[in-house]
C-alpha cells in the first residue's frame, strides 16, 4: 500500500486586483497571485470540505484525513502575507504556513515582527527560507550551516517558539543541503519540485509542492485537489525538463536565459 499523499501549494505575492504586474522584476512576476484569484482558491478549499494543514501537520495524518487535506505555503515574507492572506484565511479559520527569510523582516515590502507574532498566535505555521535567500547550492558546507542555523535561531528568538519547518529559496535542493537542514534540526524541508507530499514521520520529510502561477484559477485548483492525472502529470513532466536544462545550462545562464524568455512573452 502507498502511502497517502496531500498537495502542498506555495505562494508568493497576492496582489489587488488593479496593481500592474509590471511594476514587479520580470523574475517574479510569473508567481504573483490577485486577489480575486487566491479568494476564489481559498473560498473552493472551504467549500468542497478540505481541510487546511501547517506543513508540521501534515506527518502522520491517517490516509482519511489526508484525502480531505492541503496544505498552503507562503515564500518570502511579502507584505501581503499578512495583510491580504491572512485575514482571508482566518476569516474561514484556515491554517497556512509562511517561509521567511530573516534579513528581510521589517524592510519595506515586508512583514515585521509584530506581524508574524499575530499569526503565530492564531495559529499559523512560521518556518525558515533561510537569512539571505540565498542559493544554497552556491554556498560552502560550513556557510549553508550557518544560513540554516542562524535563520532558525533568530525566528525562536523573535517568536518564542521551535522552528522546524525549512523550505529551500529557489527551490534548489541537493544532498548537500539535505544533509545540513537535518543538522541544523529541521524536520520538514519543502523544495519546489512538483509533487504530493507523502505523508509519513520520517524525519526529515522532504516534500515537493505545486507552485501557484498567475491566471491559475480553479480548474486548475480542482484538478491538483481531486488528483488529476493530466493536470498534476503535465506540471511533473515540465518540472523535470526545466530540471534537466537548469543542470546542463548552470544557474547563471538558466536565469540569464529565462529572463529573456519572459521578456519574449511580455512578462519581463
Amino acid at each position: 500500500m502507498t502511502d497517502p499523499t496531500v498537495p502542498i501549494l506555495v505562494y508568493h505575492v497576492i496582489l489587488p486586483d488593479d496593481t500592474p504586474v509590471d511594476s514587479w522584476p520580470p523574475g517574479h512576476r510569473p508567481y504573483l497571485s490577485r486577489r480575486s484569484e487566491f479568494n476564489a482558491h481559498v473560498g473552493w478549499i472551504a467549500g468542497n470540505g478540505f481541510l487546511t494543514q501547517t506543513v508540521a501537520g501534515i506527518r502522520g495524518l491517517s490516509a482519511a484525513d489526508a484525502a480531505k487535506s492541503v496544505a498552503l505555503t507562503f515564500d518570502d515574507g511579502q507584505a501581503s502575507d499578512y495583510e491580504t492572506a491572512f485575514p482571508m484565511l482566518s476569516g474561514r479559520g484556515m491554517k497556512a504556513t509562511f517561509y521567511i527569510a530573516t534579513d528581510f523582516v521589517g524592510q519595506a515590502g515586508y512583514v515585521d515582527w509584530r506581524q508574524l507574532r499575530d499569526m503565530q498566535a492564531y495559529g499559523m505555521e512560521i518556518g525558515s527560507h533561510s537569512c539571505s535567500h540565498c542559493c544554497f547550492p552556491d554556498l560552502a558546507p560550513a556557510e549553508m550551516l550557518k544560513e540554516l542555523i542562524d535563520s532558525r535561531r533568530i525566528l525562536e528568538d523573535r517568536l518564542g517558539s521551535a522552528v522546524k519547518s525549512f523550505s529551500v529559496p529557489y527551490g534548489f535542493a541537493c544532498p548537500s543541503l539535505i544533509r545540513a537542514a537535518t543538522e541544523a534540526g529541521y524536520e520538514t524541508i519543502c523544495t519546489s519540485d512538483v509533487s504530493l507530499a507523502r505523508v509519513d514521520a520520517s524525519v526529515p520529510a522532504v516534500y515537493g509542492r505545486v507552485g501557484i502561477r498567475r491566471g491559475n484559477g480553479i480548474e486548475f485548483l480542482e484538478g491538483i485537489m481531486r488528483r488529476k492525472a493530466g493536470v498534476l502529470g503535465r506540471m511533473i513532466v515540465e518540472d523535470r525538463l526545466k530540471t534537466l536544462v537548469k543542470r546542463s545550462m548552470g544557474r547563471t545562464i538558466w536565469h540569464k536565459f529565462r529572463h529573456l524568455v519572459l521578456s519574449s512573452r511580455g512578462e519581463g
